[in-house]
């Protein structure tokens, strides 16, 4: 059995580490200026789970940030 385990710490290696469609979603929280913010949630919302693999983040971020995005981009807007 192998078994990893790491820790991401700030938005930059979060970014490092993902690929394809969780990039262009990364892409647009930075340009929203959003990292800090973004890492909180993230947290908030996998804080459930003991066995993430960088798989589950990856696509978390590109098929379930929509939504938070958008609510962001709209506090952005109404500033």
């Amino acid at each position: 059995m192998i078994e990893y385990t790491n820790t991401i710490d700030t938005f930059d290696e979060l970014y490092d580490l993902c690929w394809s469609g969780a990039i262009s979603r990364l892409d647009e929280i930075r340009e929203l200026d959003l990292e800090d913010e973004f890492m909180e949630y993230l947290s908030d919302m996998l804080s459930y789970s003991k066995d993430l693999t960088l798989t589950d983040i990856n696509d978390f971020i590109w098929f379930d940030c929509d939504d938070w995005i958008e609510e962001h981009k709209g506090g952005e807007e109404n500033d």
